[in-house]
């Protein structure tokens, strides 16, 4: 009995350690702490993507944004298929890149990934003028597991906080919702984006 206790524990062990193809960080700022008040003084968002694994190696990926309104998605831009040039190629097991956005009086938010050697062009979205001062760009809590080649994941979000009957409002219930496609329908979110990413396999 004792042996196949310890015989499953080793099995339950292995397969949750085999659930991730690799392993995804989303981090706010950066760590210098001069460069973080110049941020935070201009009000920019910068977010840092760190993604570890030995199955990145050699792959290729995709970055979509997704724009959705009243639980429609209602626009979908591929922002980077790194297949159309073996620069953009991930090519080692520790593939970092940073979000880079900030909103303008005009509610608009501009917004560019950055990577160590390119980056994509900048694209401007618009936001719902009367929310302009809630929208924030912010990593999503979830999806950290079940991170596989060939399938997508969402890793941030552009969004306003959910509202609560008492007047407040707060942004933690929605990213860390279990299905960030239905946030008008569960947190009353009428607007917001998601970005969705695929290492392929």
């Amino acid at each position: 009995m004792k042996y196949c206790f310890l015989f499953t524990l080793i099995f339950v062990f292995i397969n949750l350690n085999a659930q991730n193809d690799f392993d995804l960080k989303v981090k706010y700022g950066v760590d210098d702490k001069v460069v973080q008040e110049i941020i935070r003084f201009e009000d920019l968002f910068v977010y840092q993507v760190e993604m570890k694994g030995k199955k990145l190696i050699d792959k290729n990926y995709t970055i979509i944004l997704k724009e959705f309104r009243n639980n429609k998605l209602i626009n979908s831009t591929l922002l980077l298929d790194s297949s159309i040039n073996d620069l953009f190629k991930i090519k080692i097991k520790q593939f970092n890149f940073r979000a880079l956005g900030k909103k303008n009086d005009k509610g608009e938010l501009k917004i560019k990934f950055a990577f160590d050697r390119f980056s994509t062009q900048t694209e401007t979205l618009n936001l719902d003028r009367e929310n302009l001062d809630f929208y924030i760009i912010k990593e999503l809590t979830i999806n950290k597991k079940d991170l596989l080649l060939g399938k997508s994941f969402y890793f941030l979000s552009i969004l306003t906080p959910t509202p609560h009957s008492d007047g407040s409002s707060s942004y933690c219930e929605v990213v860390s919702g279990d299905n960030p496609e239905k946030m008008s329908e569960k947190f009353n979110i009428p607007h917001y984006f998601l970005f969705e990413m695929t290492v392929k396999d």
